[in-house]
């Protein structure tokens, strides 16, 4: 099972260095973070890629999600770097782009105007070739809403298990039958059930060896992705991150092949 990690997990190194040392570590690939100076993102995939490492997908802007559903000048402006992203990922060559469809506690309705910008896009998805993934957050019900109404093989699911552990509160009995045939990525990240902290796994309260068990009895072939976040000013160094990370994400391949 391929192992990968986010490339913007919290240290300042170059992008070569940083991609090299990803590998030499043990990781098969990464996920991005979108970037607006496309030259840059370009450069970044360029590089990855030259030092033998695959690119799962670009996490897309999630800052304006809530306007997804909104008649305003936001929500034109979510659709336009959504659209953008498809056709970046696209030119990159990278199979996914991950998407939010609401931010917060407090997201406006549920409406017309967020289905029919999901399915222009969707639409555009197909004819380039590249999947959106629907993240959950905090309410089903929007990502819900689209899978009912758009069917799709180019819109799937983005399992995040930090997010269903402290925003969502139902990692224990998260609705797999819903989403199970849609799954396409995951993010691996942990916390204590109260914040969205990107802990490494192991350092929260997650349960992991059982979540490992639900992948496998719903058939996710992986690769297992951790969404992981450290700070450079927590003193810790990188390759010894690194290091950790993979020997976490090794054990919990270990679950999943029990």
């Amino acid at each position: 099972m391929k192992k990968n990690i986010f490339f913007e997990y919290g240290f300042h190194s170059d992008v070569r260095s940083r991609a090299r040392l990803i590998k030499e570590i043990g990781f098969d690939g990464v996920f991005l973070e979108w970037k607006e100076n496309k030259d840059e993102l370009e450069r970044t995939a360029q590089i990855i890629r030259e030092e033998g490492l695959t690119i799962e997908t670009i996490h897309l802007p999630f800052v304006l999600a809530n306007a997804l559903w909104e008649d305003s000048e936001n929500g034109k402006t979510y659709y336009e770097q959504i659209k953008e992203g498809i056709y970046m990922a696209s030119k990159l060559k990278i199979d996914t782009v991950i998407v939010h469809t609401l931010r917060g506690l407090n997201p406006p309705g549920i409406s017309p105007i967020g289905l029919m910008r999901m399915h222009e896009l969707v639409t555009l998805a197909s004819e380039k070739q590249v999947h959106i993934a629907l993240e959950n957050i905090r309410k089903h019900e929007y990502n819900d809403y689209l899978f009912t109404n758009i069917r799709s093989p180019w819109l799937r699911f983005c399992f995040d298990a930090g997010h269903a552990n402290c925003f969502s509160q139902d990692i224990e009995d998260f609705p797999w039958h819903k989403y199970a045939s849609k799954l396409i990525c995951v993010h691996l990240h942990d916390n204590q059930g109260t914040s969205d902290q990107h802990l490494t796994p192991f350092e929260g309260n997650i349960n992991w060896e059982k979540l490992m068990r639900e992948l496998k009895e719903n058939h996710y072939p992986g690769p297992l992705t951790l969404e992981i976040v450290l700070k450079e000013t927590e003193g810790l160094d990188e390759r010894e991150f690194l290091i950790t990370a993979k020997q976490r994400v090794d054990q919990l391949a270990e679950y999943y092949d029990k």
